[in-house]
């Protein structure tokens, strides 16, 4: 297969936190390719600028808000890229992590070909459907954030997920996380916190307890971990951390709303009278 019509495509359109997230991609994406990157957009829609040279600049109907035109621009792909290359879409969201990022398009069979999506139905569910799922999730998760910014007073908090700093510090974590017989140092090293000590879990990554944090070294980036905090959030919120689920609970022992709902389910089943048998296919 001849690389040189090998051809990484992102859309964006509009929000400013779309093109700070594309941007973040696109510079790891360039540390590790080996074929060229082409982005689709109307920057027309765009406040903040990407960071790419290769644009190809459409125009979007008037009549469509950015996220419509963003899904207008990807479903129009077949006819805006130049015929011939082989394309790889993507989306701002996917973050390269080594070489590997170019042996995407060996996995290619013709006509084309899907990789799953990294949620199951019920967790879509709520985003592909007018249900009132989502909102209930986002506004209870939006009061516990700001209970719990009250008690750790900090300007990191709550969470701006367009920050990059914040970005890497997730992406250390959740490395660690999915990779625990990997990162067994990391792991005992965090432990380790809990009775007293500040421990360096890589080295760009300080857990401290005197300050209740992580820090990241090289960008003195602070971020508060929680669990030090648990007794006065216990103390001065509704909230409290049980141990035995590893999340946070209300103290009345109400559940959280969930970010998940069999709606699509039923939505396929009145439009289509398609049976989903499956809760946790994942599309």
């Amino acid at each position: 297969m001849n690389k040189s019509n090998n051809i990484f495509v992102f859309v964006i359109c509009g929000d400013n936190s779309h093109v700070h997230t594309l941007n973040f991609s696109l510079k790891y994406l360039k540390t590790f390719c080996t074929n060229k990157i082409i982005i689709v957009t109307d920057l027309s829609r765009n406040n903040e600028k990407i960071e790419h040279d290769n644009i190809i600049n459409i125009k979007t109907p008037s009549k469509f808000d950015n996220h419509q035109a963003s899904i207008w621009l990807k479903t129009s792909l077949h006819n805006i890229l130049p015929k011939g290359p082989l394309y790889c879409y993507l989306d701002s969201d996917v973050i390269a992590v080594n070489e590997n990022c170019n042996k995407i398009f060996e996995q290619f069979k013709a006509p084309i070909i899907f990789a799953p999506d990294h949620c199951k139905m019920e967790q879509f569910s709520s985003y592909a459907i007018n249900c009132n799922c989502f909102n209930n999730y986002n506004k209870e998760k939006n009061n516990f954030e700001n209970e719990i910014s009250k008690v750790v007073n900090s300007l990191n908090y709550p969470p701006d997920y367009s920050n990059q700093n914040l970005r890497k510090l997730f992406s250390i974590l959740q490395n660690i996380k999915h990779y625990p017989f990997k990162n067994i140092l990391p792991i005992i090293k965090a432990l380790l916190c809990f009775i007293g000590f500040n421990v360096k879990i890589t080295d760009n990554l300080i857990l401290s307890k005197s300050k209740k944090s992580f820090i990241l070294i090289k960008e003195n980036f602070e971020f508060p971990y929680l669990i030090f905090y648990r007794n006065e959030i216990k103390k001065k919120t509704n909230y409290k951390f049980n141990w035995f689920k590893l999340n946070w609970v209300k103290q009345n022992n109400l559940k959280f709303s969930n970010n998940t709902c069999n709606h699509l389910m039923l939505a396929i089943k009145n439009k289509f009278n398609v049976n989903v048998k499956d809760y946790n296919w994942q599309h």
